[in-house]
């Protein structure tokens, strides 16, 4: 959230966007969770604000084997790419962003990756975000000036609230049912800070409930939203089972399937590994019911792609 924010301030300079490659990674996609797909899309985000550079890549492409960017091979080819473009003298003094790099998935990826860094750490301002992972931090070791941001509780609890209440002030913008009712937002806010504790999360997850809420029922949600995402996402599931009705036990198998699974699951994936499950209940299913059942489960997962995903990895391991 941190890292987005500060994303957010280079775009606004021209000049620091044309310097400028980032990348969002997250551990429960494995289109944006390796090492290849960091690089790639870290080479596509130069070339988007460098469009010159575009011909040279491909040139450089075509000198090389058929099938270079994919296999087991891909990883050395992007490398090569990467490594030209953040010398290439249109991009002065380049700067590259990513996001939970912890959730980078397989550890040789990761290794792949840090070794990268480390390289090219002469060349490139990296920025990188992630939890306090001692493999991340022994990975950088070798890397010279480099400047390290602790954000926990501890010893920054007033720095890390001050930034939520920053977040709850632009997140109640989009509330609908608050929009004409100052007295009514004001109190939103207010309760909003008091429960956070320090947690983005937490604050997404209750403005999610609240977004297409009625005025009148704004303050009974905002009173039985409990403290902490455990317990958050307890009150979450209480009340989605009352909604769900008669699919309840649907969807408590649906959201248990995905859970189980060790990857992300295409829709049709989902109905045949839910079908042995669901097949003795009094309704019957079909694959267009499952992708409605899911879009119930909203409060814990999405679609994209016709693939189920998460919507933050807490929502698994919780």
């Amino acid at each position: 959230m941190l890292l987005c924010g500060i994303i957010g301030d280079f775009e606004k300079d021209a000049e620091l966007r044309r310097k400028l490659a980032y990348f969002f990674c997250q551990g429960t996609d494995n289109r944006i969770n390796t090492a290849t797909a960091i690089v790639s899309g870290l080479i596509f985000s130069f070339l988007r604000q460098h469009q010159g550079l575009l011909s040279r890549v491909r040139k450089q492409n075509e000198k090389e084997p058929k099938g270079q960017l994919e296999g087991p091979n891909a990883w050395f080819a992007l490398c090569g790419i990467f490594k030209s473009i953040i010398q290439d003298p249109c991009i002065t003094d380049p700067i590259c962003a990513i996001d939970a790099l912890d959730e980078c998935q397989n550890e040789e990826s990761l290794d792949l990756l840090l070794a990268l860094i480390v390289e090219t750490s002469k060349h490139v301002k990296w920025l990188l975000s992630s939890r306090n992972e001692k493999e991340i931090e022994w990975g950088l070791e070798s890397v010279e000036s480099r400047q390290r941001l602790v954000l926990e509780l501890k010893g920054n609890a007033e720095y890390i609230s001050n930034a939520v209440e920053i977040y709850i002030d632009h997140c109640v913008q989009d509330i609908r049912a608050l929009k004409h009712d100052e007295k009514l937002r004001t109190k939103t806010i207010d309760i909003l800070k008091k429960k956070a504790n320090g947690t983005f999360l937490w604050v997404t997850l209750v403005v999610q409930q609240l977004r297409n809420k009625s005025r009148r029922h704004v303050g009974r949600v905002l009173q039985m939203m409990p403290e902490g995402l455990g317990n958050l996402y307890m009150e979450i599931m209480k009340r989605a089972r009352e909604r769900w009705g008669d699919d309840e036990k649907a969807c408590l198998v649906l959201l248990a399937t995905v859970t189980a699974a060790d990857r992300p699951l295409h829709l049709e994936e989902l109905y045949l590994f839910t079908k042995p499950h669901i097949r003795d209940l009094e309704i019957i299913y079909n694959l267009d019911d499952i992708t409605d059942l899911a879009k119930a489960c909203g409060a814990f997962i999405s679609i994209r792609d016709d693939t189920i995903y998460f919507i933050h990895q807490s929502v698994k391991t919780t």
